[in-house]
C-alpha cells in the first residue's frame, strides 16, 4: 500500500516539483499552498506524512505543527526550512516535527529520508512490554500508563521504547542522537534536549523518570519514593 503525503509549501515551482518527485517514487501525493488550507486538509484526511515548509502563509509552519500535535494527530512531519540557527531548528522541533530539512535540498536526500522514517516507524515487531504501570505495545504504536493510552508522536513512541529498554543506563546524547535519528543526521544534538523535555511530561503521571547525567546524556528509572 503507498504511502499518502501531504505537503504544505506556498511556492508553487517548488509544490509541483515535490509532488512530482515523491509521486514518481511511488507515493500518493496531496498539496496545500497555506497552513490554513493545509490544516483542514489534515483534519479531513488520514495521512502518514506531512512535509510542512516554516514560512507558509496565514498559518505559520510551527503553528500549524503545533495545533496538529494538540489535536492528537500522530503523523511523520518534516518541516521544510531555510531557517538553520539552533533557536529556529528548535523551535520547528519544539512544536512537535520529527525531523526536518534545510534549504535547498536535493529530491534524493527528502526521498532518502522518508525511506528511513517509513522503515524506522513500520518495523518494528509485535512485543508488549511492561515496566510495572507503563505498558508499550510496538506492534499497535500504543504507550499506556496504568492501562490509559498517551498519545505520542511516532518520534517520542521511539525514544521512549528505546529509553524503556535501556533502563538504568546511561544513554548519551550522541547515542540517542545516531539511534533514533541515524547516523546521517548533521543537525544540533539539542534536539535530543527538546525530545527529552516533551517525554518528562508525559512521564509525570508514571512512575518512572528521566534524569539528566551532566555532560553525558540521561537515564531513565523508577522515581524515587
Amino acid at each position: 500500500m503507498a504511502y499518502k503525503i501531504l505537503v504544505i509549501e506556498d511556492e508553487p515551482s517548488l509544490s509541483r516539483i515535490l509532488r512530482f518527485d515523491l509521486e514518481s517514487a511511488g507515493y500518493l501525493v496531496t498539496t496545500a499552498l497555506d497552513g490554513e488550507t493545509g490544516w483542514h486538509l489534515a483534519k479531513q484526511e488520514r495521512f502518514d506524512c506531512l512535509i510542512v515548509d516554516w514560512m507558509v502563509p496565514k498559518l505559520s509552519g510551527p503553528e500549524l505543527i503545533k495545533r496538529l500535535r494538540d489535536d492528537k494527530h500522530e503523523e511523520i512531519i518534516i518541516m521544510l526550512t531555510a531557517k538553520t540557527t539552533e533557536l529556529d531548528v528548535i523551535e520547528g522541533l519544539s512544536a512537535g516535527a520529527d525531523f526536518y530539512l534545510k534549504k535547498p535540498f536535493s529530491s534524493r536526500e527528502l526521498l532518502a529520508q522518508l525511506k528511513s522514517l517509513f522503515h524506522r516507524f513500520t518495523s518494528q515487531g509485535g512485543d508488549i512490554f511492561h515496566y510495572n504501570d507503563v505498558t508499550i505495545d510496538t506492534q499497535a504504536h500504543q504507550f499506556l500508563i496504568e492501562g490509559y493510552e498517551i498519545k505520542v508522536t511516532k518520534r517520542e513512541f521511539e525514544l521512549l521504547t528505546l529509553m524503556f529498554q535501556n533502563e538504568g543506563k546511561l544513554l548519551t546524547r550522541d547515542f540517542l542522537l545516531n539511534t533514533i535519528w541515524g547516523f546521517d543526521y548533521d543537525g544540533t544534538t539539542r534536539i535530543v534536549d527538546v525530545h527529552i523535555s516533551r517525554l518528562r511530561a508525559i512521564l509525570e503521571a508514571s512512575s518512572f523518570e528521566i534524569n539528566a547525567i551532566h555532560g553525558s546524556g540521561y537515564t531513565l528509572a523508577a522515581k524515587k519514593k
